[in-house]
This record gives C-alpha cells, sequence and structure tokens, in this order.
C-alpha cells in the first residue's frame, strides 16, 4: 500500500482471522511492506489517521484470486476519500470508503 495521506495505521478485518494491525504510523508517500491476505475473501481495510484506535475510514477489498498481486493506493482530494487497487496487468479499480 502506498500512503497518499498523513500518518496512518492500517488494520483488515478477514472473516476467517479478526481483525490484525497491517501497517502502523504509514507516513505520506511511504509503501507499506507486502502482506499476505486469505484468497477468495474479502476483507475489510480499517484506516485510523489519528491514532485514537478506531477506523476514519473503511474499505471492502474484492476477492482477489489466489497468488494475486496488488498494489493499494490510499487517495484523498478535498471532495473524495478512497483506495486505487493496482492489479499485476496493470488495471486499475477504485473502491470508495464506505
Amino acid at each position: 500500500m502506498l500512503n497518499l495521506i498523513p500518518d496512518v495505521d492500517v488494520r483488515a478485518a478477514v472473516p476467517s482471522e479478526g481483525t490484525r494491525l497491517l501497517w502502523e504510523n504509514l507516513s505520506y508517500g511511504h509503501a507499506g511492506a507486502w502482506v499476505d491476505l486469505p484468497a477468495a475473501t474479502p476483507c475489510t481495510l480499517l484506516l485510523d489517521g489519528n491514532n485514537d484506535g478506531a477506523p476514519d475510514a473503511s474499505f471492502q477489498t474484492p476477492a482477489f484470486a489466489s497468488g494475486t498481486v496488488a498494489t493499494l493506493y490510499v487517495v484523498a482530494t478535498p471532495t473524495a476519500f478512497y483506495l486505487v487497487v493496482q492489479d499485476a496487468d496493470g488495471t486499475l479499480t477504485r473502491i470508495d470508503a464506505l
């Protein structure tokens, strides 16, 4: 994930695993390390931008096929807050906040 907003904690809520921390204090313009999430299972990404432990935004990912490599970008504009997912073939998909 490449963060395009100020420092943020990112958690994943995965039905089979519960909620786990993926990246802590991911800084603006920096990329987090690769993470593995269960294949064929949508998960909810929870972003906490003010370090209070509660999500400020959440996003539902698609159910990726096994072996999928994707890059997620967090984007904030004056009128929108969303993720952009880029998969290995270069396809871009916008995911709006829930």
